[in-house]
């Protein structure tokens, strides 16, 4: 029996824009948390934190969040069009 893995599958982040899908150059495991955090790479715009997109070059929003044992982490939320 093999064992199961307790590890989230790795996987490139696409840019969250329903009309691009393209990609960022970083990892993301479920729910787009950062694989290694790199959220210090992220550009900032007043309280706003976001990865853009080579692609399109709309906004892929980074926002802090709280891992169940109280780790700080970074996740790629939602997406906004550039002003």
């Amino acid at each position: 029996m093999a064992a199961k893995s307790i590890h989230s599958q790795i996987r490139v982040l696409r840019c969250l824009s329903n009309d691009c899908d393209g990609m960022l150059a970083y990892e993301v495991l479920d729910d787009n948390v950062l694989y290694i955090d790199l959220a210090y790479l992220a550009k900032s715009d007043g309280e706003t934190r976001y990865f853009p997109c080579p692609k399109c070059g709309g906004r892929n929003v980074v926002e802090e969040i709280e891992d169940a044992k109280g780790a700080v982490k970074h996740r790629v939320s939602h997406f906004q069009t550039s002003p």
